[in-house]
């Protein structure tokens, strides 16, 4: 799925699992303007080295908090993976991240699960 994951190296900030059904990506910590082109960075190189039909969950249940440029930096990732084929998953998010994406109708955009694991095919 993604033949590169072991050689990206990754912010400190940030965790990827292969879970043999996609990648998980786990965000240890906010996602705030400091982090959020690094770790959006990170996820493109992640979104550019997986196949078409693939799966990439970006878990953010080690988040406390996702500001404005955090999210914007979401919704781009959503774009960038629809573009190649990829569903990219959202989970975990902050319950004040979920308001915004819900009041500004961003979350119709996205695809976003409240457990990690619902939104993977067969579980």
């Amino acid at each position: 799925m993604h033949a590169g994951c072991k050689a990206l190296s990754y912010p400190a900030d940030m965790k990827v699992e292969d879970t043999g059904d996609g990648l998980v990506v786990h965000v240890l910590g906010n996602l705030t303007q400091k982090n959020s082109a690094d770790i959006s960075a990170a996820v493109m190189s992640i979104l550019k080295e997986s196949r078409p039909e693939s799966q990439v969950v970006l878990d953010f249940s080690g988040a406390a908090h996702i500001d404005s440029s955090g999210l914007g930096a979401v919704l781009e990732l959503g774009r960038q993976a629809e573009s190649r084929g990829i569903r990219l998953v959202v989970c975990g998010l902050p319950d004040s991240a979920r308001r915004v994406l819900n009041r500004t109708g961003i979350a119709n955009l996205l695809t976003i699960v409240e457990a990690r694991f619902s939104g993977a095919p067969g579980g």
